[in-house]
C-alpha cells in the first residue's frame, strides 16, 4: 500500500495524507452501496493505518481514538457478514494493538479486556480461515502481550500460563506453516518472557533452559533469514540474560564469560548490518556493561575498565542519535560517575 510505503520512508505527513484519502474514498464508496462489507473493512483498514502512525509519533489519544473508530466500522462489517474472515481477524488486530497503546498509558483494566476481546476475535476466524497459521500466530501475539501485562500487575503465575498458551499457539502456526519466520521469534520471545519470569519466581533451572531454548529459536530463524536483525537482537537478548544467571545463581564464570562473548557477538552482527540500529546499540552497551561489572568481581579489573569505557562510548553513539532518552541519560551518567571515580 502507498501509504505503507510512505510511512517506512518515514514521510509521516504524506502517509496521513494518504490514508485520510482513503477513508475520504470508502465513505463516498459507501454513499452509493450501504452495505458493501468490503468497502467497510478497507475503510476499517485505514483507520486502523492511521492509528498505527498517530501511536509511532506519540500522539496516543488520537491513536486510540483511531482504533476505536477501526473497531467499531468492522462491527458494522460483521453485521453485514457475522462470517467474514477479514474483518474478523482484522478487528482482532486493532483490538491486539488498542490494548498495546493501553498498556503504555496505563490503563491496565481496559487493556486487559482489549486483549482478551482479540484472543476471541482471532479463535472466531480460525473457524472462517483458508490459512489458519498467521491466525494462530496473531492469537500467540495476543496472548504474549496479556502476558506481559499480566506481568507488570504481579499476577505471575497467570502470566506463566499466558506465556505457555501463547508458545502452544506459535507451535500451532508452525505446525501449519514450518517456515513462518516470524512465528518462530515470536515463539522465540515468549522463551525469553517466561525464562524472565521464572527467574523473578526464584525458579532458575527452567529460566537457564528457556533461555537457552529461546537462543536456539532465534539460531533457527538466521538459518533461515541470515540477515535478520531481529533475530540477531534477540539473540543476544537472551545471552545477556543467561550469562547473568550463570553469574549470579550457577557461579559459573567461565559460562557467564562465553556467554556475554556470545551477546555482545550477537549485537555486532546487527551492527555490521545497520550500525545505527538503537536496540543493538543499547543491547551491546548493556552486555559490555554487565561484562566488566561480572569482571570486577573476578578481579580482572583491566578487562572490566575496557569494556565499561566501551559501554560508555556506545551510549554516546546512543545519544547523539535519541538525545531524549531518559534511559541512555542515566545509564551514561552512572557508568561516567563510575569510572571517573576509578581514574581518582
Amino acid at each position: 500500500m502507498e501509504g505503507q510505503y510512505f510511512q517506512s520512508l518515514s514521510l509521516y505527513i504524506e502517509a496521513k495524507a494518504f490514508f485520510e484519502r482513503a477513508v475520504a474514498a470508502y465513505d463516498e464508496d459507501l454513499k452509493d452501496d450501504q452495505s458493501c462489507i468490503k468497502a467497510f473493512n478497507n475503510k476499517a483498514n485505514s483507520l486502523q493505518r492511521l492509528a498505527d502512525l498517530h501511536k509511532l509519533l506519540s500522539r496516543h489519544e488520537q491513536a486510540k481514538a483511531y482504533y476505536i473508530y477501526s473497531i467499531a466500522v468492522y462491527d458494522v462489517a460483521l453485521r453485514i457478514s457475522p462470517n467474514y474472515f477479514n474483518a474478523i481477524n482484522n478487528r482482532g488486530n486493532s483490538l491486539q494493538r488498542l490494548a498495546d497503546l493501553q498498556v503504555l498509558l496505563s490503563e491496565y483494566p481496559q487493556a486487559e479486556e482489549s486483549y482478551n476481546k482479540s484472543i476471541v476475535a482471532f479463535e472466531a476466524a480460525l473457524h472462517e480461515a483458508d490459512d489458519i497459521a498467521a491466525v494462530l500466530n496473531n492469537k500467540g501475539n495476543s496472548l504474549k502481550g496479556l502476558a506481559e501485562l499480566q506481568v507488570n500487575l504481579s499476577n505471575t503465575q497467570k502470566a506463566q500460563a499466558s506465556y505457555l498458551q501463547s508458545i502452544a499457539a506459535y507451535d500451532a502456526a508452525l505446525n501449519e506453516s514450518p517456515n513462518l519466520p516470524f512465528a518462530l521469534i515470536n515463539k522465540g520471545l515468549s522463551l525469553q518472557s517466561l525464562a524472565a519470569s521464572e527467574a523473578n519466581l526464584s525458579d532458575y533451572q527452567k529460566a537457564k533452559t528457556n533461555y537457552e531454548r529461546s537462543i536456539s529459536i532465534f539460531d533457527e530463524v538466521l538459518n533461515k533469514i541470515p540477515n535478520s536483525v531481529k533475530a540477531f537482537n534477540n539473540k543476544g537478548n537472551s545471552f545477556q540474560s543467561l550469562a547473568a544467571l550463570q553469574a549470579l545463581i550457577f557461579l559459573d564464570y567461565p559460562g557467564a564469560l562465553a556467554s556475554y562473548a556470545e551477546s555482545i557477538s550477537a549485537f555486532d552482527e546487527t551492527l555490521d548490518r545497520a550500525s545505527e540500529d538503537i536496540e543493538a546499540l543499547r543491547g551491546k552497551g548493556l552486555a559490555l556493561r554487565a561484562l566488566g561489572t561480572f569482571q570486577i568481581q573476578v578481579s580482572q579489573k583491566l578487562e572490566a575498565m575496557q569494556n565499561l569505557r566501551n559501554a560508555r562510548a556506545l551510549f554516546i553513539r546512543l545519544l547523539a542519535i535519541a538525545p531524549n532518552n531518559p534511559q541512555i541519560h542515566q545509564l551514561y551518567q552512572q557508568l561516567t560517575q563510575f569510572l571517573d571515580s576509578q581514574d581518582e
